[in-house]
């Protein structure tokens, strides 16, 4: 996609535009997502962290136009598996996978729970997992994934990356998990 910034604003301009983590639809739905983080050792929760807006990807764009094109309607249901590492590479749409190489991964992709809820103009998608961690990890990049994997393995097949979000290192210890929350909020109108 091809934009420009308008001189009076921080806008991308396109077939859609961008302000502050948000997707805006010229005259129709906005979404915006949402990131959470717990830290949890020895069974409590010792931090949260707001970790902001992630970038959901081609690839995310891409099911969500064919599961409304009733395509591929299952492809998009499944896209509740989170998944973090040590990459510390900037997120960009274009990203496929975290920013480590395929084998490092640190942890199994735990399915996360899913709702749904609505008030008033916006419709709330929500998915949450704990991921494990074995070892000393500084974890700085997070993932909603569509296939599974084994600890440290790759996925099988041909994967998809929903969202990627990048952040300030949360130190793990052998043990301690992170509880990560995504919400995508869906407004209509726009």
């Amino acid at each position: 996609m091809k934009a420009f910034t308008l001189p009076f604003g921080r806008y991308r301009l396109g077939v859609m535009w961008e302000k502050d983590g948000a997707l805006w639809v010229p005259g129709g739905i906005r979404m915006r997502t949402q990131l959470w983080a717990d830290l949890i050792s020895g069974g409590r929760r010792v931090a949260r962290y707001d970790l902001g807006s992630g970038v959901v990807t081609t690839q995310g764009v891409t099911m969500i136009a064919q599961a409304m094109a009733n395509s591929n309607p299952t492809y998009i249901y499944g896209m509740n598996l989170h998944d973090s590492s040590t990459g510390t590479a900037a997120a960009a749409v274009g990203d496929t996978a975290l920013a480590v190489a395929p084998g490092t991964a640190v942890g199994s992709r735990p399915a996360g729970t899913q709702s749904a809820t609505s008030s008033g103009t916006n419709y709330i998608y929500q998915t949450v997992a704990v991921q494990s961690y074995t070892g000393s990890l500084a974890i700085t990049e997070w993932g909603l994934f569509r296939l599974t994997r084994a600890a440290g393995g790759t996925p099988p097949g041909s994967d998809t990356l929903f969202d990627r979000k990048v952040f300030a290192a949360i130190n793990v210890g052998s043990g301690d998990s992170i509880q990560f929350t995504y919400q995508n909020t869906i407004t209509s109108g726009g």
